[in-house]
């Protein structure tokens, strides 16, 4: 039984810190929409690849994008955001 509560807190404060994780301003969402576009998320991406010397190839920015709109509707939330992308 001990365990059993021990299972749910813990699953309970993951869940508290997903949602928070989720509701934070992204950096990203340059709009200030709370959601993050194609051209937002891909505009990152590129920018992350001059950091790290890397070439951007956009046709994977926007897979990569793609693969995290679980609902299809062109935007990004924080919690799709958080989510590790499905696999295509």
């Amino acid at each position: 039984m001990k365990r059993m509560f021990g299972c749910i807190v813990i699953v309970l404060g993951l869940a508290v810190i997903q949602t928070t994780a989720a509701e934070k301003k992204n950096p990203m969402d340059t709009n200030g929409d709370g959601k993050v576009s194609k051209e937002e998320f891909c505009a990152q991406q590129a920018k992350n690849a001059e950091k790290a010397g890397k070439p951007f190839k956009k046709e994977n920015a926007e897979k990569n994008f793609d693969a995290r709109d679980v609902n299809g509707d062109g935007f990004l939330t924080g919690a799709e955001l958080i989510q590790p992308p499905k696999i295509l």
